[in-house]
């Protein structure tokens, strides 16, 4: 599935200066990067693309000017990110190479080297057969006024599937006051206490959308009375989109007689043409319904959706049955809710 980061407003902003006297910089050498660009995120609050960095002959140079400490990513063309905390009026020197990206030497900054402290504490409980995630959450609790440990907890509890969102919150109330005023924490604390809205039993959100047509799309309108199962997904989220779209059309040719059973699909697609032409290329025949608006959208936080595709389940009653757990399994629990509902309408029809 593809995780994106909870959309919050960017509070730092950077960008590059190289005609800037006061400008610091990143300079590196990685063996085996040839000529080749870095892709330079901020990561404080949401994902915020910085800039790019050039290499040619392994080697790198970029000026930058920070006006503040800040947390940032490395992203190299294969996908592998690092991250680089920087620090104001500190130059940075990375040294590594391709075989191994994820254990770059950063030499600049209290926050790198603690870091590099970190990943060398891992690597050392990695050959004794302890998780990382393990030694991740141990640097959380014994450096409760780290920055770090907001990476860390993002990295190795958020960002991951399934997250167990109970033992994130009691992470985050053991973090420090001054890290409960970061803003990737308050941005944090209000997505989980959304999710705590829409977990399974809780009475879905309400929505209103327009369907390719233009026509208004509601629970209430166009799925009244109905079991409904939501399939959440974008054009532009590609991983597993085609098995996604493959288990939905079983699913839909499964209960499509059912009038029982409603199936919507809700796009976060920002381009119309975009979303028209995915319903028709994967054949997407059960209704369609979009705001355009992309991880903007209100249902998007509303849901707390933090991957697509992801697949919620609604009874009757507009409770969520399941979220996200694989469409196969969805069908199943569909068939369970159609026997209850008939079970509930057997007993009515006793009692009269």
């Amino acid at each position: 599935m593809r995780k994106f980061l909870i959309p919050i407003l960017l509070i730092i902003i950077m960008a590059g200066c190289s005609n800037k006297p006061d400008a610091t910089y990143i300079k590196g050498s990685i063996a085996g990067l040839g000529n080749d660009t870095i892709y330079l995120y901020n990561v404080d609050s949401r994902r915020e693309m910085i800039d790019t960095i050039v290499v040619l002959n392994d080697k790198f140079e970029y000026p930058i000017e920070v006006d503040t400490a800040s947390t940032n990513i490395l992203q190299f063309s294969n996908g592998t990110e690092f991250p680089l905390f920087l620090e104001k009026n500190t130059s940075f020197s990375i040294q590594g190479d391709t075989a191994n990206l994820n254990k770059l030497s950063i030499q600049g900054g209290e926050i790198n080297s603690a870091y590099a402290q970190f990943l060398n504490k891992a690597s050392i409980a990695d050959s004794m057969g302890i998780a990382i995630n393990k030694t991740a959450d141990d640097y959380i609790r014994e450096n409760q006024t780290s920055t770090i440990s907001i990476y860390l907890l993002n990295k190795y509890f958020v960002q991951i599937d399934n997250p167990n969102y109970a033992q994130i919150k009691k992470m985050i109330e053991s973090l420090s006051g001054t890290l409960q005023d970061d803003q990737r924490i308050i941005d944090l604390n209000e997505f989980l206490t959304q999710r705590d809205k829409v977990t399974v039993g809780k009475t879905t959100a309400f929505f209103t959308l327009q369907n390719p047509n233009k026509e208004k799309v509601t629970r209430n309108d166009n799925f009244k009375d109905q079991i409904l199962v939501i399939n959440f997904w974008a054009s532009w989220s590609e991983d597993s989109l085609s098995t996604n779209h493959q288990q939905m059309r079983n699913l839909y040719k499964k209960f499509r007689k059912n009038k029982d059973v409603g199936v919507l699909g809700i796009s976060f697609d920002i381009n119309r043409e975009d979303w028209v032409n995915a319903i028709k290329r994967d054949t997407l025949k059960w209704e369609q319904a979009s705001d355009l608006s992309g991880l903007n959208s209100t249902v998007a936080s509303n849901f707390a959706i933090t991957e697509l595709p992801t697949t919620i389940l609604l009874g009757k009653n507009g409770r969520i049955v399941a979220r996200d757990i694989p469409v196969d399994s969805i069908s199943k629990l569909v068939d369970i809710e159609i026997k209850k509902e008939k079970a509930k309408e057997d007993a009515k029809t006793k009692k009269r």
